[in-house]
């Protein structure tokens, strides 16, 4: 009886933690992360090391993109080649540091909740929402500078270079 009871027990601990396991490792679009039926703001920032050791922004560009034009669409069925999974990150409240040579940031506001999606050149880690999850790819080098390249194609851009 004893044993018949350690099996069933060990059974479901195995099956909890395959559950936990494919909820944490199933591939989520990041598409279906952001919400592109309001307004939202596609900044990408540029940063050059100084001979000081200081950061230089060489290029912030931020536009913001109504639903239904063709950058928001554009930025929309980009994402959607795109997938991501929660990480132990995702779990311990870890917040990404947006330090790279290109950072992509989406953000929305709308009754109050922010959107947030934030992407740095050169890591596969990405700040979605609240949290951190990483990318089912190898770094976001190329995702950044696709949206990169649809917000610089799009008129009525505001540039400015800070130093920080």
């Amino acid at each position: 009886m004893a044993r018949s009871v350690r099996r069933i027990v060990l059974v479901l601990l195995a099956a909890a933690i395959a559950a936990f396991a494919a909820w944490m490792l199933w591939p989520r679009s990041l598409a279906g992360a952001f919400a592109f039926d309001q307004p939202f703001t596609l900044t990408v920032t540029e940063l050059e090391t100084q001979e000081d050791g200081s950061w230089t922004v060489k290029e912030p560009v931020s536009s913001v993109l109504e639903p239904g034009t063709p950058a928001a669409e554009a930025v929309r069925e980009t994402l959607e080649g795109y997938s991501y999974h929660l990480c132990l990150a995702s779990l311990t409240g870890d917040r990404l540091v947006p330090i790279g040579e290109q950072s992509v940031f989406l953000d929305s506001v709308s009754d109050g909740k922010k959107d947030h999606l934030g992407l740095i050149a050169g890591s596969n880690r990405l700040g979605c929402g609240d949290r951190v999850v990483q990318g089912y790819f190898r770094d976001s080098t190329v995702l950044c500078q696709k949206l990169s390249a649809i917000l610089r194609a799009n008129p009525g851009l505001q540039t400015e270079n800070l130093v920080l």
